[in-house]
């Protein structure tokens, strides 16, 4: 798995993302008005997805500033409980971990301020948060 640090202006902006989210927020000073806040679908599995205007456009900031990607591209931002694999039909994706200990399986461990491009199949570690950009 290749890593790809962010540049700077795409790690402020996973940053704003990142205190969106209640699992990854620590608190910092970033305030959202209650009718930005993301909305949240959760499954029995306890996964959870989270969308939202201001969450959309600040995902596809960052897709822009990441310089990956394009117009036809959409997001995902998601929290997984457990150990939960992703298909990955269309055989490309970038992914950007929100969390601070995300693990990829195959690939390893992501770290805060890198992404990667995947092309196959993977399972997202217990309580990884991720955003993750796939064509239409």
């Amino acid at each position: 798995m290749i890593r790809t640090n962010l540049t700077i202006a795409a790690a402020i902006l996973r940053e704003e993302i990142k205190q969106m989210i209640p699992e990854t927020n620590t608190g910092s000073l970033l305030t959202i008005p209650e009718n930005h806040q993301p909305c949240l679908i959760e499954d029995k599995d306890g996964n959870k997805n989270y969308f939202g205007d201001l969450l959309a456009t600040r995902c596809l900031q960052l897709l822009r500033a990441m310089g990956v990607g394009g117009k036809d591209w959409e997001y995902r931002v998601a929290h997984f409980p457990n150990n939960t694999k992703i298909s990955n039909d269309r055989k490309k994706a970038y992914l950007v971990p929100l969390s601070k200990y995300f693990i990829l399986i195959p690939g390893g461990l992501l770290s805060e301020g890198t992404y990667t491009y995947i092309t196959h199949d993977m399972t997202i570690s217990k309580g990884g948060t991720f955003i993750l950009f796939v064509p239409e």
